[in-house]
């Protein structure tokens, strides 16, 4: 039998409502969840947590474009975060955009199918551990 993405996410959704529980406190993390498996939020994914949460699903839209972390355009695999401090273009973010990403400028831009580079504000530290965080 041949099971579709939408089938699969409901199936998924559906497991983390049963261990989350179906209250408006299981909204971020599900969200979190599926934007981490599907590397993006669409809108079937949208309507099923609505759903199964048994809420409005604009309820669920507006907390997905508000929080940054749950941004819910599509993106690779890997997202790279410049930061837009004048710190960080000193130090030559520029640069790193164009060796690492292939892109003259960082942007909110697909680099391909597997990165996305977008520029944010300066999350401080500068270290391994938030540079690969995606």
């Amino acid at each position: 039998m041949l099971v579709t993405q939408q089938e699969q996410l409901h199936a998924e959704v559906t497991a983390l409502v049963d261990r989350l529980g179906p209250g408006r406190s299981s909204l971020i993390p599900i969200l979190q969840d599926v934007k981490r498996q599907y590397h993006g939020i669409d809108s079937d994914a949208m309507q099923i947590v609505a759903d199964l949460l048994d809420i409005h699903p604009v309820e669920v839209y507006s907390v997905a474009t508000f929080y940054a972390f749950l941004d819910p355009a599509a993106q690779g695999q890997f997202v790279v975060r410049l930061c837009r401090t004048i710190s960080c273009e000193l130090a030559g973010k520029d640069a790193i955009a164009q060796h690492a990403l292939g892109v003259p400028s960082p942007v909110d831009v697909m680099c391909d199918t597997n990165a996305r580079a977008l520029v944010t504000p300066c999350r401080s530290g500068h270290d391994a551990r938030e540079i690969a965080d995606s």
